[in-house]
């Protein structure tokens, strides 16, 4: 009994700790947001800027989802976590289970803004169509760099992972509010 509550204190610490990295994570993202929606304030949005954002908007609940066999292991918002329910999580995406060797996709066309590596987490890449950016984290290898146009469909990059337990960040934002992607994405 003593062996498996030892066990179970090693997995909640590990699960706390893996939230530290994502919270990281997030709150990297919301900077980089917030710092490219402060430089865009000074300048004003293009028309190809409005149609994008207006073309994106029209798609809200049709959009592919960003990797092909991936399965939602965590909603958007705040909850108990799923093992441990004296945690409380605040996600601002989704968590994506993906197969080993999946191909993380474009959910709309739009420009790469950023590409970033977080220790711990891989690589991050950045999409802005219009007033809204995609977030895809945790890419192991990355197909695109800042400045590409993208496409919707588009391989970003690939998921390759020896622990068989690989999981996809996904976030979606209009200006500075997270979305919830479940409501945009088909």
């Amino acid at each position: 009994h003593r062996k498996l509550s030892s066990e179970n204190e090693k997995l909640e610490k590990q699960v706390r700790s893996g939230i530290k990295l994502k919270k990281s994570l997030e709150n990297k993202i919301s900077k980089i947001i917030a710092d490219e929606n402060k430089a865009r304030e000074k300048r004003k949005l293009s028309e190809k800027d409005i149609n994008l954002s207006s073309e994106f908007a029209k798609n809200q609940g049709k959009l592919p989802f960003p990797i092909k066999g991936g399965v939602i292991v965590e909603q958007f918002g705040t909850h108990k976590h799923p093992l441990y329910p004296t945690i409380v999580v605040d996600n601002k995406g989704i968590n994506i289970a993906v197969p080993d060797g999946a191909s993380v996709q474009s959910i709309f066309n739009g420009v790469v803004t950023r590409v970033f590596f977080l220790q711990g987490l891989n690589n991050s890449i950045m999409i802005r169509h219009g007033n809204y950016i995609s977030v895809y984290s945790g890419l192991t290898l990355v197909n695109v760099k800042t400045g590409d146009k993208v496409y919707t469909g588009q391989v970003l990059g690939k998921i390759i992972d020896i622990s068989q337990s690989a999981t996809v960040h996904f976030e979606l934002h209009k200006g500075k509010t997270a979305l919830n992607p479940e409501k945009w994405l088909r």
